[in-house]
């Protein structure tokens, strides 16, 4: 996950206002920002994004001054290829040239009469060739233009800055293009920006850096790369095959096309004590009853602390630590909805990506009842075996509980594999990953009950030969980590530059060092981006165990991530209009129920609040489908339709195909999406 685990999870603090079951949300992004940072409305921003639409379109036309400005505000001058601009920077830089622009038009001293003619163009242009961002900077440079957040500003100005440089001694002298890395202050405005810049059709930018979860709005601004991929192969002929399918086939995909650039490859994972497992002879828990039950046995035990190293391979004592079972961060507007549609997902999703976990691909029908209360009931019992500190701290406290050896199971995004064996950490070389748990029982959509999992009803379950029972599993991509994006409103020949700088920034070869860190160094020689791994290529054992990770872990860790993204069963965010709300319903039914058993506040039917709470958001789910497809004029089943395209399901309702079958479990499959 690029950056951290809590970049992605903490990204809810940017807008959530915890909501009461009562209150609907005050705006499309501000109950929730996990994830897509909230559905953030044009409304009254719209004239602050005109401005900095006019000016950027302004600076694309390529008359000499503007481009000898453009060379000029590289601090280095052409040597230096690469620059990083801050959002007020980059708005600055704009009026002051949309300033003197407007200076030397004729009858520039009534300004407020006339239309800047820029902007009139770049909102008029379908393929950039008016307006946008240009190409022209003088002396035959290109100049792209790349917008991402602050949130990881940092790591990706030292990342891209690096990239750049690669890029430019591959390409030659003079033949690179100049790049202008712009950051917006938070995921909320990046959002907003990059779908100005979409809607309006503005050009702005060349490309984006941006999460997968907004695809369903952007995608038909996006330059679609099926061909550009094709061809790039002969350039780079693994570029393309050598990234894992979820991320080849599904987070890249919006509706049959291709439009992103891996740039992390997200999936929840889950991380135990080998050591105290190994000790104690017990299996790595294959099912959430196991979890839990694993978790109560080590709950309260003391148990001594040693640290290895290079003089004591043996161990050296350091203290007696009381062991919390599972180590979950809690806190409202973090990862809740996260932990819970892991869970979830294990009951609800059974066939594929295409059919959806958390709402039926076939009409949007909320997949919770008895599957959502099995949830609460188990991340309730999670709770009373938690770390102390557990409604105190985001994901900080799964790493910081392992670190300090005193936790014994957890799950997170797979970047805290590097961060469980940094320096100072007591669980280097006993750290075990594991696909998390799945579920022996599964919902019957037709039924809305529960029923045991068998070959035929989970086709992707696994034989417990312990138990005898099938296992559903249903791997969780959550958040779906960041990819780049190129523009459709920019000229041709700068939407191939941005995708083929895209294409040489994420390829492995370029990228690998940017996710396996030095775990004796973690700051010597590559940047702490926390992205995790997209391409088989970056799971090479040798890779990881010459940089300082023990072969055990990485052995575990790559067949965690390559059977869970390689599985046809991944499960995918939702990634439409509104999905914030909808996680902000999961959030609060979760948080709160968490935090009442946590505190003993269920009262004396706690089987009843658990129904309660599944039958809330169900309503509230419905509420905001509702209130989407009433706005604007939009059509019945208007987020239906983005959902379905998302999926690679959706057929027209007047397509010869037919209609789909509600009574068919499989009805969707033949649409599915591609290898999926």
């Amino acid at each position: 996950m690029l950056r951290s685990s809590a970049h992605k999870a903490g990204a809810a603090a940017e807008g959530r206002a915890t909501a009461g079951r009562d209150a609907a949300p005050a705006s499309p992004g501000g109950t929730i920002a996990i994830g897509s940072a909230g559905a953030a409305a044009l409304g009254a921003e719209a004239s602050a994004s005109a401005a900095a639409a006019a000016g950027a379109a302004a600076i694309s036309a390529s008359d000499d001054r503007d481009s000898a400005e453009a060379l000029a505000s590289f601090a280095d001058g052409v040597d230096r290829v690469v620059e990083f601009l801050t959002w007020r920077e980059y708005q600055d830089l704009q009026r002051r040239r949309r300033q003197r622009r407007l200076q030397d038009e004729d009858g520039a001293g009534d300004e407020s009469a006339q239309c800047e003619p820029c902007v009139c163009d770049a909102q008029n242009t379908t393929d950039g060739s008016d307006g946008g961002s240009g190409g022209g900077t003088g002396g035959g440079r290109l100049r792209l233009r790349l917008l991402t957040t602050q949130r990881s500003f940092a790591q990706l100005q030292v990342m891209l800055e690096q990239i750049a440089e690669d890029y430019t001694r591959q390409l030659g002298p003079g033949r690179a293009p100049l790049i202008t890395v712009v950051g917006v202050p938070s995921l909320a405005e990046m959002e907003r920006e990059v779908k100005f810049d979409v809607r309006t059709r503005a050009g702005q930018f060349d490309g984006y850096i941006i999460t997968p979860l907004w695809i369903g709005e952007l995608a038909d601004g996006l330059f679609e790369l099926t061909d550009f991929i094709r061809d790039y192969g002969e350039v780079d002929p693994n570029y393309w095959t050598d990234i894992l399918l979820f991320y080849r086939e599904v987070i890249s995909s919006y509706d049959g096309g291709l439009y992103l650039f891996p740039f992390d490859g997200d999936v929840i994972s889950m991380f135990y004590r080998r050591d105290l497992l190994e000790k104690y002879e017990k299996d790595v828990p294959r099912t959430w009853d196991e979890y839990n039950e694993l978790a109560k046995f080590f709950h309260g035990k003391v148990e001594p602390l040693y640290v290895t190293n290079s003089t004591h391979p043996e161990g050296v004592f350091v203290k007696n630590v009381t062991l919390s079972g599972s180590c979950i961060g809690r806190t409202p507007a973090c990862g809740n909805p996260y932990w819970a549609q892991t869970v979830l997902a294990t009951m609800t999703q059974v066939r594929g990506t295409y059919e959806g976990s958390l709402l039926d691909s076939a009409d949007l029908s909320p997949l919770l009842g008895p599957a959502m209360e099995e949830t609460l009931r188990l991340l309730g019992e999670q709770t009373l075996l938690g770390v102390p500190q557990e409604f105190e701290g985001c994901v900080g406290v799964h790493v910081d509980a392992m670190n300090a050896g005193e936790c014994v199971l957890t799950y997170n995004w797979g970047n805290s594999f590097s961060d469980h064996v940094r320096p100072g950490s007591f669980v280097r070389g006993k750290l075990g990953v594991a696909p998390h748990p799945g579920s022996p029982l599964v919902l019957n959509r037709q039924t809305g009950e529960l029923e045991e999992c068998d070959p035929d009803r989970c086709p992707h379950s696994v034989l417990d030969e312990r138990t005898g029972k099938y296992i559903n599993l249903a791997p969780y991509g959550a958040y779906g980590g960041f990819s780049g994006a190129v523009s459709r409103h920019v000229s041709p020949e700068n939407r191939d530059a941005a995708a083929q700088f895209f294409a040489f920034a994420t390829s492995s070869k370029k990228a690998i060092k940017y996710v396996i860190p030095d775990a004796d160094n973690p700051d010597a020689d590559s940047v702490p981006t926390g992205m995790d791994p997209y391409a088989r290529s970056m799971l090479v054992v040798e890779e990881w165990t010459s940089r300082g990770f023990d072969r055990k872990g990485v052995e575990e860790y790559k067949y965690a991530v390559e059977s869970q993204l390689g599985s046809e069963n991944v499960v995918m965010d939702i990634r439409f209009p509104r999905a914030a709300d909808f996680m902000a319903a999961l959030d609060d039914v979760t948080t709160t129920y968490c935090n009442d058993t946590k505190w003993d506040q269920l009262g004396e039917d706690p089987a009843e609040v658990r129904r309660e709470g599944a039958r809330w958001i169900a309503e509230r789910w419905r509420e905001i489908e509702a209130d989407f497809d009433g706005d604007e004029g939009r059509a019945p089943g208007a987020l239906l339709e983005i959902y379905q395209r998302n999926r690679g399901v959706y057929v027209p309702a007047d397509s010869s195909l037919g209609s789909q079958s509600d009574s068919d479990p499989n009805s969707l499959s033949t649409g599915a999406i591609v290898g999926i």
